[in-house]
């Protein structure tokens, strides 16, 4: 499915327009950006991404909604938000809510026990046709150098630029 990501660079922002109690019990609407879009014939997926490589990193309890920056990941730990996403995107690209796969990419994440925490509790977390999946980025760049290790030509500057670096002997 990563390579299905690979080419969906534009984010799907505003495209859920989902309904949620604001703090005064009325109803205000949303419009949740999702980072990355990616689909092949059986699946739709849906990502969040956090870099956060400058700062402390992911903390548990943010994604998880327990405390501190909780709006933050709302996509993944707000109910009504992350089903109102699923709900629009399956609408807007014709899937049925079993096909969709929530992502959350993790550039950096903070010490402790948070990495373990944040994988526990998204596989708890029933989104569409399964758990949200925690993908890290020695994950992702162990699947980009996989996908430019190939001898099939694509016009993606990243691949370009690790198959430049990797021929000039700079990734060893």
């Amino acid at each position: 499915m990563s390579t299905e990501i690979e080419l969906a660079q534009r984010a799907l922002s505003g495209g859920a327009g989902v309904r949620s109690h604001s703090l005064r019990m009325a109803w205000q609407t949303h419009g949740y950006e999702v980072d990355l879009v990616g689909a092949n014939s059986e699946r739709l997926v849906l990502a969040t991404v956090k870099s956060f490589f400058g700062s402390r990193g992911v903390v548990a309890d943010h994604v998880m909604g327990v405390s501190g920056y909780t709006s933050w990941y709302a996509l993944l730990n707000q109910f009504d938000i992350r089903d109102g996403v699923v709900t629009e995107a399956c609408a807007r690209f014709g899937y049925a809510p079993e096909q969709t796969e929530m992502r959350l990419y993790v550039g950096k994440v903070a010490g402790g026990t948070n990495e373990a925490r944040i994988r526990a509790w998204a596989s708890t977390q029933e989104i569409g046709g399964g758990p949200i999946q925690v993908i890290g980025a020695t994950e992702v760049v162990s699947k980009v150098r996989e996908v430019a290790r190939s001898k099939q030509y694509r016009d993606h500057p990243v691949l370009a630029t690790l198959k430049v670096l990797d021929a000039a002997g700079a990734l060893n």
